[in-house]
C-alpha cells in the first residue's frame, strides 16, 4: 500500500514539474478588426421611462437649445448589456 501512494506521488510530482518546465502554448489569437454597425438594421428600444423622467425633470428647467437637445436625448436608444 506504501509502494502505491509514493507511486502516486512520484508521477504527480513529475506531472508538476514537467507542466512547470513546458507550460502549455498561450491561448491568445489574433482577432480580425471589427467593421460596420453591429447594429445595423436592428430595432432599437428607446426607454420610455428615461423618456418620460426627461420630461418630467429636466425640460420643465431648460430652456432654448438646452431644452430642444435634452428632448433629442430623450429619444436616444438605450443599450442594457448583460
Amino acid at each position: 500500500m506504501r509502494s502505491i501512494l509514493k507511486l502516486v506521488l512520484l508521477l504527480a510530482s513529475t506531472a508538476a514539474a514537467a507542466a512547470i518546465a513546458n507550460p502549455a502554448p498561450s491561448a491568445i489569437t489574433a482577432r480580425a478588426a471589427a467593421t460596420g454597425n453591429p447594429f445595423s438594421g436592428y430595432q432599437m428600444y428607446v426607454n420610455n421611462y428615461y423618456a418620460s423622467e426627461v420630461s418630467a425633470s429636466a425640460l420643465p428647467s431648460m430652456t432654448g437649445s438646452a431644452a430642444a437637445a435634452a428632448s433629442k436625448a430623450a429619444e436616444v436608444p438605450s443599450f442594457y448589456w448583460l
